[in-house]
């Protein structure tokens, strides 16, 4: 009976992914090269471009609308900076009551259009000193603090573990090339390693203390599931965080989460900026 229970659920899972792929096929004018995730506050990047094709989350079979007001919840199709590019205005988090399945669908969803490349955003509270609100961190490594991992209930819908190599989690080509956009395009461009909790309480400041031990420099509550299912899926990975408000535990402060939202908006012109000269640097 256990048996049986098990290739339902395989099974089941297999007819979502053919009937969200189908679904994209359809739809789509084209096969994407790159997909941007871009979080709180960062839908403005996936605005204003000619020609673009927006469908939102409700219409695509098995993806679940984001709660937060500053996620837009739509998936944005565009031909932007010379690449076929999908963007994804918005994520949902474990925090908002979503199961981890339901998380690893967004990656999921551009490993089934065909993306091979995943740009994944955040926004984030910085730890080390010399991080201020507004910076832009390209993220090199991470730690999972939060529990969670969707690569167990991923595993569970396909039947089998999975052992997934987080080595170049962060593409050191894609980083490289960050960095060269940084430069090219003069927005700065910091460098750090991420720190994921599932929130959504803001961390205390003895939690701030073990990080900054860890050697996190910046911490958040989303992004890491996407890097880990993106892996699963075959996909170069890069990262970018934007620095909300500072967690440093010598300067702990309370924290007001619009303000935070806030940085986001303010930031999403500066990322399109380090987009626009960034992807026409990756080769094809």
């Amino acid at each position: 009976m256990a048996g049986n229970s098990v290739r339902r659920s395989m099974n089941s899972f297999s007819e979502k992914c053919k009937k969200t792929q189908d679904f994209l096929l359809k739809r789509m004018p084209y096969i994407p090269e790159v997909a941007v995730i871009l979080g709180s506050g960062l839908s403005g990047v996936g605005e204003d471009i000619p020609d673009s094709t927006v469908i939102p989350y409700s219409e695509i079979p098995n993806m679940m609308g984001t709660k937060v007001k500053t996620h837009s919840g739509n998936m944005v199709l565009a031909e932007f900076a010379g690449k076929k590019v999908v963007f994804f205005q918005g994520r949902i988090h474990a925090y908002e009551g979503y199961d981890m399945l339901d998380i690893a669908f967004f990656p999921l969803t551009a490993s089934l259009a065909g993306a091979k490349i995943l740009i994944t955003t955040n926004l984030t509270g910085g730890i080390r000193k010399d991080l201020k609100p507004g910076d832009l961190v390209m993220i090199t490594d991470h730690i999972n603090l939060s529990g969670l991992n969707p690569l167990i209930a991923l595993g569970k819908a396909e039947g089998k573990p999975l052992f997934v190599d987080m080595y170049d989690a962060y593409s050191l080509e894609l980083r490289e090339l960050l960095k060269k956009a940084g430069c090219e395009s003069g927005i700065e461009l910091k460098e750090g390693r991420l720190a994921f909790f599932p929130g959504p309480n803001f961390e205390t400041q003895m939690e701030l203390e073990f990080l900054q031990k860890t050697g996190a420099d910046i911490v958040g509550w989303s992004l890491v599931p996407e890097v880990l299912v993106a892996k699963r899926c075959g996909m170069k990975v890069a990262g970018i965080s934007c620095v909300s408000d500072i967690s440093n535990p010598e300067c702990f402060l309370s924290v007001d989460a619009s303000d935070i939202f806030e940085q986001g908006i303010k930031k999403a012109g500066s990322l399109k900026r380090l987009m626009s000269v960034f992807l026409p640097l990756i080769d094809s």
